[in-house]
């Protein structure tokens, strides 16, 4: 496998060219298709934003991703400016959080990693506890042992170090 082929490995590329939308990588127009029709005007919205963005229009605003909440997964849009050439569009897909055994390797128990992988979807502690068949006062105490083994405060630390934790597995960095 080339190298540009690992660093596209669960990415789709769109190019386009006068408003006209190509693929690059393979299937990459049906996953562009899926996430207009999830995101509907959005999409447009957020691309002629970008455009504006880039000829200074708005003044120097920073460059957002678009983030599209799908069945699941989410993708994670990301405008690339052509300059001369053609523009390109970068589209990651992301699962929705964590599998609880991906969590293990923090030093958590299985269940600390279930609780875990449901705090970083942003469930409550109410419906952590109905999905998992216990009460929200016994999810407080597994996240209060997963706050100390993390060494954070707040969830949304630890659902940080959570997707941290995705990014930097099998001793790699990935994207």
């Amino acid at each position: 496998m080339s190298t540009l082929q690992r660093a596209l490995r669960g990415r789709s590329v769109v190019l386009v060219d006068d408003d006209r939308f190509r693929s690059v990588t393979p299937d990459a127009t049906t996953t562009l298709d899926e996430v207009r029709r999830d995101a509907g005007q959005r999409f447009e919205a957020w691309l002629t934003a970008e455009r504006s963005r880039l000829r200074g229009d708005d003044g120097p605003v920073p460059a957002f991703p678009l983030v599209v909440e799908g069945a699941e997964h989410r993708r994670v849009v990301r405008h690339i400016p052509g300059g001369t050439e053609p523009e390109l569009l970068l589209i990651d897909e992301q699962p929705h959080g964590p599998d609880p055994e991906q969590l293990r390797p923090l030093g958590l128990t299985l269940r600390e990693a279930e609780v875990l992988a449901l705090v970083a979807r942003g469930q409550t502690n109410a419906e952590i506890a109905a999905a998992l068949g216990t009460r929200p006062a016994t999810v407080r105490k597994h996240l209060e042992r997963i706050f100390r083994k993390l060494g954070v405060h707040r969830r949304t630390e630890a659902a940080s170090v959570a997707y941290d934790s995705l990014a930097f597995s099998d001793g790699h960095w990935r994207e």
